[in-house]
């Protein structure tokens, strides 16, 4: 785990969707996530790392290996559409997420990290990185994990939710009702830190 404390979550389950062609998730409610107010080293960053480089040689090579071989950096298909960036990912690099207004989101080339990022990326590009407060890394989601969000920024982000979730640094906060779903222990400390917003914490039982 990321954090010096980690508790057990008790996530009730809710219905399923999928995401449509704009990266929307459909007929389902999207839950949302909080900071974990007990984490010690909490996110500060999320990179989402091309397996290209930057340079023209870089941009030429991808181009061949899409066209000839097919070969798709899952990364690079689920921010940018034919042309540019998709709107629903400028949206999302913007803020409009619910990671909190301290974490910055970015999409970058693998030849613009430094030497501890490449090494925490490792064979997985292309994957998603998070920085920590006290300067590390850790690995969210790997190429298969990309891959698996089908190009859809909607997907992305729940799934890169759940990731957050698992490894201590946030929990879930039900979008409808505001009520984060916790163990008996936690709910102390949500509850303060939640104490200035509409949300209210739910006791498990």
């Amino acid at each position: 785990m990321a954090c010096a404390q980690t508790m057990s979550l008790l996530v009730e389950d809710e219905e399923t969707g999928h995401a449509d062609k704009e990266g929307q998730i459909s007929g389902a409610r999207v839950r949302k996530v909080v900071p974990a107010p007990w984490c010690r080293n909490p996110l500060v960053e999320i990179l989402v790392i091309y397996n290209a480089d930057s340079t023209l040689v870089g941009e030429v090579r991808y181009f061949l290996q899409k066209v000839l071989f097919h070969n798709y950096c899952a990364a690079c298909v689920l921010t940018h559409g034919r042309r540019s960036e998709k709107p629903e990912w400028v949206a999302l690099k913007s803020g409009q997420h619910d990671w909190g207004s301290r974490v910055r989101l970015r999409n970058v080339h693998r030849d613009e990290i430094g030497p501890e990022a490449r090494k925490v990326a490792g064979k997985h590009l292309p994957c998603v990185l998070g920085r920590l407060e006290n300067g590390s890394y850790l690995l969210l989601l790997t190429r298969e994990e990309l891959e698996l969000c089908n190009g859809h920024v909607g997907g992305f982000r729940e799934r890169l939710s759940e990731t957050l979730v698992r490894h201590g640094l946030f929990v879930w906060l039900d979008g409808t009702t505001g009520d984060a779903t916790l163990t008996n222990g936690a709910c102390k400390m949500v509850a303060e830190h939640l104490e200035n917003t509409n949300a209210t914490v739910t006791h498990s039982r």
